[in-house]
This record gives structure tokens, C-alpha cells and sequence, in this order.
């Protein structure tokens, strides 16, 4: 439960700070634990299904990077807490990170040398593109107002072309505006052992002192 709350709590901290195109967060040895990246929807679609299609883009360093990414209508759901026999609700849904091409690449390049992650750990390098399971508080998600998603990779990780390939996708959290045109999404390794990344123990430490 204290990490889901502080989890939420530099969410919320992130939408009440100046925007930047692009930033991170160090752990104590001075290593990046965590990138973020302000895209700008370049496209928005509004599906049959309720879900909502984009294009994202973001200038770093002279260079494009951004994804596309569809994101189901949120549903209502449920998830254990660690001690607790009452289940926390939340808002469930299902995002698909796809290729916009050469801006992906570039993406994947910048995040993957400045992360550090040469490799997964399971025969290939960490991806951005692939599918995800997102939850937020349910009283913080909508399609028309900001809205919060905490993402983890679901196990299919995609290479630029479709092609269903060997690797992790990086875990990714992001604070989506559409009204206001605004994406953005903080970019980590994946989860070791006990399913706390390195980027969230650090904010969990800076929110505790």
C-alpha cells in the first residue's frame, strides 16, 4: 500500500510542475533510475470501442522520438494489497505501444544508452514498443480530464517491424492530457525481484525523507 500511494503521489506531483521536454531522476550514486519525456499528440483518435488512438512526438537533442500508442476505454477492477484482505479499486487499461518508425528507434536508442540497459536478462534488449497493463485510482482517470496509468509490461514485447521478438518492454508510468494535447511518460528498467523497480524505490526514499 506504501508504494502504490507514494507511486500515486509523485504522479500528482509530476502535473503540478513546469513542463520539460526532458528529465530524470538519479538514485544516490548519481545513476539514472528514470527518464521522462513530455510528448506532444500529434493525433488523436476516438475509436468505436471507446479507446483512444495517438500519435506522440518529442524533440531531444535535435532528434524526433516519439511512439504510437492506443488506449482502451478504462474499466472498473481490483488489485491485492500486500497484507490487507480488502482489495484496492482501480481503473484498468489496456495500452498498446506501437512503431511510429524512426522516431522509435531514436527513442528506444536514447533511453536504452542513458538507462544503461544493454540487456533484458532474457535474450534481448528492452523495448518500448509492446503491450501493457495499466491501473490507476479510480477517482483519477478519464479521457477528458488528466489522467494517471502506473504500466507494466505484460510479457509481449514487439521489434520496430511488428515482429514479436525475445526481451522486455521498459516499465513505464505516464500522465496523459488530451484536452491539452500533453503525454507524458516516465521510462525505467523493468522490475528486479520483488517487483519494485530501482526508479521507485528512489522516489519512495526522496517522498519518505
Amino acid at each position: 500500500m506504501k508504494t502504490t500511494c507514494a507511486i500515486l503521489v509523485f504522479i500528482i506531483s509530476a502535473i503540478l510542475q513546469a513542463r520539460a521536454d526532458w528529465s530524470v531522476l538519479k538514485n544516490d550514486k548519481g545513476d539514472i533510475v528514470e527518464i521522462a519525456v513530455d510528448f506532444t499528440i500529434k493525433e488523436k483518435t476516438v475509436n468505436p470501442d471507446g479507446s483512444v488512438s495517438m500519435i506522440l512526438s518529442a524533440t531531444h537533442a535535435g532528434e524526433e522520438a516519439g511512439f504510437s500508442a492506443q488506449v482502451s476505454k478504462p474499466r472498473e477492477g481490483d488489485i491485492a494489497v500486500a497484507g490487507k484482505k480488502k482489495r484496492m479499486s482501480v481503473m484498468r487499461s489496456d495500452v498498446i505501444v506501437t512503431s511510429s518508425g524512426a522516431p522509435t528507434k531514436t527513442l528506444e536508442k536514447l533511453l536504452l544508452h542513458q538507462l544503461d540497459a544493454q540487456d533484458a536478462g532474457d535474450g534481448g534488449p528492452l523495448h518500448v514498443v509492446g503491450l501493457y497493463s495499466a491501473i490507476s485510482a479510480s477517482q483519477m482517470v478519464s479521457f477528458f480530464t488528466p489522467s494517471l496509468f502506473h504500466a507494466s509490461d505484460v510479457g509481449l514485447t514487439f521489434d520496430d517491424t511488428g515482429k514479436h521478438v525475445l526481451g522486455s518492454c521498459f516499465r513505464i508510468t505516464f500522465f496523459m492530457d488530451i484536452p491539452m494535447k500533453r503525454f507524458t511518460a516516465y521510462f525505467s528498467t523493468p522490475a528486479g525481484i520483488g517487483g519494485t523497480s530501482e526508479a521507485t524505490r528512489t522516489r519512495i526514499k526522496k517522498e519518505l525523507n
